[in-house]
């Protein structure tokens, strides 16, 4: 449909319907995903003359194609899925064996990326601890974030899962993968990238470290080196202004954030008190700032 008015015109033909597109940022591709559930791929279609063009299959993943996003250059696709096809499932549904099997055993989804030119799937990601959900990635192009679910068969694929799962951070240059959280029945969000793809928040419980129904926290994590750091030239408050971490959180305007920033030596006092113990379901200490959300 033109953004000017008119009646809206059908453009793709799939025969299992589209369940999410997206343009590509230089607005010259728009990528869909179709297929039948647990079979999905993605295929893409060109701007310049998409009334009569034929939509190209771009992935031909056995186990089907899961949340995905482009890369800011448009030179990648990220994607989640699974490693192998669920034959078996398919199988019993295609014999009218259609009963709901509670918790049952499903395979894991790993994160991959598809280059478009030359084309190239690689699988960046294969955990036997977790299963890939949603996606995000950074605007330039340096990260992704994604949350992984706990890979038990009864932690997952039922109505609580995403209070099993944790939010990760790739660094796409060196492969290195950053779990942000670790803790169990505590659900954290997606994460979501500043503009300059130096922070990232995401939303969580008040209790970072067992379950409750307060979630009214914005946990604010550094992306790369820490600008607090000693060994850095400028602190946060330095570099920022009066308003120190604050500012770093008007990218996400809209909700009233109090932050408090906890310094290296806080962080490091801390793991001592502990005796020198891993705080389960506290981001490093050193690379963190916390608030409330008052919406």
């Amino acid at each position: 449909m033109r953004t000017d008015g008119g009646e809206a015109r059908k453009i793709t033909d799939a025969k299992e319907g589209v369940s999410t597109f997206a343009l590509s940022h230089d607005g010259k591709w728009l990528v869909y995903r179709s297929g039948k559930t647990g079979e999905e791929q993605l295929y893409r279609l060109p701007i310049d003359g998409i009334d009569g063009a034929t939509a190209e299959a771009l992935t031909k993943q056995v186990g089907g194609v899961g949340s995905w996003a482009w890369a800011p250059d448009d030179k990648r696709i990220y994607f989640a899925g699974a490693d192998v096809a669920d034959t078996d499932e398919k199988v019993r549904r295609e014999k009218k064996f259609t009963v709901n099997i509670r918790n049952a055993e499903t395979p894991l989804a790993s994160l991959w990326a598809i280059d478009l030119d030359p084309r190239k799937v690689t699988q960046l990601i294969k955990d036997s601890t977790i299963t890939v959900a949603d996606l995000d990635v950074s605007p330039d192009g340096k990260w992704v974030g994604f949350r992984g679910i706990s890979a038990d068969r009864y932690k997952r694929n039922i109505t609580e899962q995403n209070i099993n799962s944790d939010p990760f951070l790739l660094d796409v240059s060196t492969g290195q993968v950053e779990r942000l959280v670790k803790n169990e029945e505590v659900g954290e969000s997606l994460v979501s990238f500043s503009p300059d793809s130096r922070w990232i928040a995401f939303s969580a419980p008040d209790d970072l470290e067992k379950f409750s129904m307060k979630n009214d926290r914005i946990v604010v994590h550094v992306c790369g080196p820490d600008p607090r750091d000693s060994r850095h030239p400028q602190s946060a408050r330095e570099e920022h202004g009066r308003d120190g971490v604050d500012g770093l959180l008007r990218p996400w305007a809209g909700t009233e954030v109090r932050v408090a920033v906890r310094a290296r030596y806080a962080g490091r006092r801390e793991r001592e008190e502990a005796g020198g113990r891993e705080e389960v379901g506290r981001p490093c200490p050193a690379r963190i700032a916390a608030g409330e959300s008052r919406g």
